[in-house]
């Protein structure tokens, strides 16, 4: 009896786990949006989301808090200081430096010379004080400048920086573009294959079928390179733009590009105008003589203007007043010679700065020379390969025109030549676009403005 007993406890038990709804452990992820950008948008995305960018911009900001900074040496600088005092002193005495240096008096002795207890007293102090720094020779001035000088050197680097994420957006903008537009022929080639296939599969013998395999598997496996890369690609892209890895983003637009009418020496002109690392190296050249100048200040007397006003007493109203104003002089007379191997260290780096600066002019010279030969390189075979893609259309037409819709050899070859000759046009159009890109960033300015 306990044995059935134990046996219908048990069927009772499954029948009650079987009513129960089964419990999903799986979670679906959540869907991301999908994205399509243009080109603009891109580049839009680019300058406001780069981490590089958002940081350089940063140090933007710090330079020209630091120009403010600088600037306030020209002024006076104004100080009111309110002490109160609880003190007992036996003899003369000073508070810290941090309470203003207070002399607290001691008690007065009577005309015996004998001082009596002292006793605990209060002091209350208001004090007003100012200086101005009247000459430094030079050293304010070269300041000043030396910091205007780093708001422009840091405003060229932004912008350097800013070209170079636009440089990397737009390519990986046109790889993409052009990646995709290379999966959709391939797709659209092994579709075909399989319409061959099925249309002709009685009239194949087994050594054309082998051949249509080996065709079918040729492009998967190209396509496969092909996604790849352009997943590859995607991640170089979102990185540019700033944008998270795993964001779900495509591209649209076209690999034509307006044709280029500037002329080499007009490309040439624009760099040495435009190009921020030109600029920057103008400005190092003006902080190393700044540095010279600042140097040569430290061999200059100082003259200072200064004063105060004060109110004491140890009880309110404050009716005792003191003030006071001076005139102080520092003239430096030796150093160890330290002002003098800085003034040469200063003027070493700055022939230092007009060396690199030519240096940089050739390179320069040579990134746009090198960007505007592989332009009209890429051009050219773009129109090259553009008529023997039409050619190669033109001749599949006329095969096409002869009604073998079935299986043969000659319509997979066709098949092959316009797919590689289109692939090759896609090749040659995003070459231009990159090659485009590329010498507008060693102008430092676009090419269609």
């Amino acid at each position: 009896m306990r044995c059935f007993a134990s046996l219908h406890r048990y069927f009772l038990l499954l029948a009650a786990l079987g009513s129960v709804a089964p419990v999903s452990f799986s979670q679906e992820s959540p869907k991301l949006s999908h994205d399509v950008l243009t080109l603009s948008q891109s580049l839009d995305r680019a300058l406001k989301g780069n981490p590089q960018l958002l940081i350089a911009q940063k140090e933007f900001s710090v330079t020209k808090t630091e120009l403010k900074q600088a600037k306030s040496l020209f002024y006076p600088t104004v100080n009111l200081g309110l002490n109160y005092i609880r003190y007992r002193n036996e003899t003369l005495g000073v508070t810290p430096p941090d309470f203003g240096g207070l002399i607290l008096e001691a008690p007065i002795a009577d005309s015996a010379g004998k001082r009596g207890n002292p006793l605990a007293e209060n002091l209350y102090v208001g004090r007003l004080g100012f200086r101005q720094t009247l000459y430094s020779g030079g050293r304010i001035v070269a300041t000043y400048k030396l910091s205007q000088a780093n708001v422009s050197r840091s405003e060229s680097a932004l912008e350097s920086l800013r070209q170079n994420i636009q440089y990397k957006t737009s390519c990986g903008f046109y790889s993409l573009l052009a990646l995709g537009q290379k999966q959709d022929l391939i797709d659209k080639g092994i579709h075909e294959l399989d319409g061959i296939e099925t249309k002709g599969v009685s009239h194949i013998d087994q050594h054309d079928r082998l051949l249509l395999m080996q065709v079918k598997a040729g492009l998967r496996q190209q396509l496969s390179d092909v996604r790849n890369s352009y997943q590859k690609t995607l991640f170089d892209y979102l990185e540019a733009m700033g944008a998270e890895l795993f964001t779900d983003v495509g591209v649209q637009g076209s690999l034509e590009i307006p044709p280029i009418k500037a002329s080499l020496q007009e490309t040439l002109a624009w760099a040495k105008e435009n190009r921020p690392e030109l600029k920057q190296t103008q400005l190092q050249e003006e902080v190393d003589q700044l540095a010279v100048h600042l140097a040569m200040a430290e061999r200059y007397p100082v003259f200072l203007l200064g004063g105060g006003y004060e109110l004491r007493n140890n009880d309110f109203p404050l009716t005792e007043s003191n003030w006071n104003a001076g005139l102080s002089m520092n003239i430096p007379l030796f150093d160890g010679f330290s002002s003098l191997a800085q003034i040469k260290r200063s003027r070493y780096k700055a022939e230092q700065g007009r060396y690199e600066r030519v240096q940089l002019e050739d390179r320069i010279e040579k990134e746009v020379r090198s960007a505007f030969a592989g332009v009209e390189h890429w051009v050219s075979e773009l129109v090259v390969r553009r008529k023997e893609q039409a050619d190669f259309h033109a001749a599949r037409q006329r095969f096409a025109k002869r009604g073998n819709s079935s299986f043969s050899r000659e319509r997979v070859d066709y098949l092959q030549w316009v797919l590689a000759a289109d692939l090759a046009v896609i090749d040659a159009q995003v070459q231009v676009c990159m090659a485009a890109a590329q010498l507008e960033k060693a102008m430092g300015r676009s090419l269609f403005e």
